[in-house]
């Protein structure tokens, strides 16, 4: 028997109840059946190794306070107080960094280094008062052997400059040391320089006590040693080290 044929409005009905459901088998493919629409996946995991001296050990915990809202952020805090790269007898951080790679899958490190280095370094059985010209030598290779510890293996590094401080002579010293460091860093494929100098000083690079909060507000900057940082003073550079580490691994992790 032959079937009549549909009328032309019927067909257009039938047309369309096909279209839409149509699109709603399309649409029913980005779901995940039993749990609704489709969740995006989280973001990446990702570790953070921070190492150096007791400023690194501050900065770790800064960092640490300021990535507990983002659970796929682990940082690994290993800043040793007394340590530098003078002393390499009673701390070796050119011995313990590999281990540390080795042990942790690391995404950056960083690194703040420095406050403990006002002395001479003993190589070869020679000593070399600080800052003289073999001094300076030496320690450009031990800066420049920690930073490739790291990028050799293709981990990017970011090298926090020394602070400003209240003593004149420590103050001084402590810009020797930046001078160094940052012509090293300057050379290295993968080594970020962040200067610490700007974040703890005046527009003319003197040793501030107090910086202006969101709010204003005054703030004390810096502890009563006038070198390390109090919880505030640790913010505001914890806040630059998110800043550089969101533009050295593409991601935003100032929010």
């Amino acid at each position: 028997m032959t079937r009549p044929a549909l009328s032309h409005p019927l067909r257009l009905c039938v047309l369309g109840l096909l279209l839409v459901l149509g699109a709603l088998s399309a649409h029913a493919q980005d779901r995940v059946p039993g749990l609704g629409p489709a969740v995006p996946p989280p973001p990446p995991a990702m570790t953070v190794l921070v190492a150096g001296d007791s400023l690194a050990s501050d900065l770790g915990v800064g960092l640490r306070q300021a990535l507990s809202g983002r659970p796929q952020v682990t940082v690994i805090n290993e800043g040793r107080a007394i340590s530098g790269l003078v002393r390499e007898d009673f701390f070796d951080w050119q011995a313990e960094l590999p281990r540390l790679l080795d042990r942790h899958r690391v995404d950056v490190v960083v690194i703040s280094i420095g406050m403990n280095d006002r002395q001479g370094i003993t190589e070869g059985g020679q000593v070399h008062p600080r800052f003289t010209d073999g001094w300076g030598r030496i320690y450009a290779q031990r800066a420049r052997a920690l930073m490739t510890v790291a990028t050799d293996r293709g981990i990017p590094v970011v090298w926090m400059g020394m602070p400003t401080a209240r003593s004149r002579t420590f103050h001084g010293d402590m810009a020797r040391i930046n001078t160094i460091v940052e012509g090293v860093a300057a050379g290295v494929p993968g080594v970020w320089y962040l200067p610490m100098w700007p974040l703890t000083g005046d527009s003319a690079g003197n040793y501030v006590e107090t910086a202006r909060d969101a709010g204003g507000r005054a703030r004390r900057l810096r502890a009563d040693d006038g070198m390390h940082l109090t919880s505030f003073g640790v913010r505001v550079v914890v806040d630059a080290i998110l800043a550089e580490m969101s533009r050295v691994l593409q991601v935003d992790l100032t929010r």
